[in-house]
């Protein structure tokens, strides 16, 4: 595509873009809600080999049904001073836990995607 300026003269029309088949929307900035800012984190420190054990141990369980999107990915919760993590396609369910160390305060849950888990066993 060679570089040149598009033209953004009106809002919520199609731009003219080619190649073929593309489409683009201006939207103004106000239609969308604003991103949250996280002011402070939490940084849990754990070993490599033991982190990619754990993911070897859930992340087959977890579905690859993209009609099932809750169940694609892998919890990772960090409570009781234990890291868990579980897996499930609603047939099998994948559960492995780790002892860890941090303070009450850090205790929190994330979902991580299917493909970055799977991801993290090929290292």
């Amino acid at each position: 595509m060679p570089s040149k300026s598009i033209p953004t003269t009106s809002i919520r029309r199609p731009l003219p873009v080619r190649p073929r088949f593309s489409r683009f929307w201006d939207w103004p900035e106000d239609d969308f809600p604003a991103v949250p800012k996280y002011e402070s984190g939490h940084v849990f420190t754990l070993e490599q080999r033991v982190l990619k054990e754990m993911f070897q141990k859930t992340s087959y369980a977890a579905s690859a049904d993209e009609t099932r999107y809750i169940l694609n990915g892998t919890l990772m919760s960090f409570k009781a001073n234990k890291l868990t993590l579980v897996a499930t396609d609603g047939r099998r369910l994948a559960l492995t836990e780790h002892e860890l160390e941090f303070p009450k305060e850090a205790e929190t849950d994330a979902i991580v995607p299917r493909r970055r888990s799977m991801n993290c066993c090929a290292c």
